[in-house]
């Protein structure tokens, strides 16, 4: 979920929260300790628009080092600078994917 809640963000929001239901949304602050916290499993994903490169390297690093994926919002390479991502255990990658795509 986007931490600025312009009407990008306001729009994710309310299209994420009618799809995923049965979830809890979390915004700490921090890209990169969002991004742990799923390499952890403490959270089961992440999505952000706006990043810049400095915040979400070290947390990706760290997630992929754990086994997790990231990607932009077209399941592309470029999450590092095309200021989009999309990071989970995996699991759940191409459930939020095709999320975000019916928010787009």
């Amino acid at each position: 979920i986007p931490y600025s809640l312009d009407i990008q963000g306001e729009i994710i929001l309310a299209n994420a929260m009618k799809q995923f239901r049965n979830c809890s949304f979390r915004i700490k602050g921090s890209a990169a300790l969002e991004i742990c916290y799923v390499a952890a499993g403490v959270s089961d994903g992440y999505f952000h628009s706006g990043l810049s490169p400095w915040d979400v390297a070290a947390g990706a690093f760290i997630l992929q080092c754990a086994g997790g994926r990231c990607s932009d919002f077209r399941d592309g390479v470029n999450f590092l600078f095309g200021r989009e991502m999309v990071a989970t255990n995996g699991k759940i990658h191409q459930e939020i994917l095709q999320t975000i795509i019916k928010v787009a």
